[in-house]
């Protein structure tokens, strides 16, 4: 990535969550994402996760699996 694009990318990045950083939310503790059990992640925290990595890719990001 050149360094013009990752400018780009931050500002867009900040621009979506300035807001946010003063008093970011507080997010989400393991076992509200995953089944404390199997170990396995919770359907809606796929959902969460495959929302999130649209929007990465939708900003011109690769994610990889």
């Amino acid at each position: 990535m050149k360094r013009s694009d990752a400018n780009n990318l931050a500002r867009a990045l900040l621009q979506r969550y300035e807001k946010d950083l003063r008093k970011p939310p507080k997010g989400k503790k393991y076992q509200d994402c995953y089944d404390v059990d199997t170990g396995k992640p919770k359907p809606e925290y796929l959902d969460f996760n495959k929302k999130m990595r649209a929007k990465i890719l939708d900003l011109g990001i690769d994610v990889q699996n």
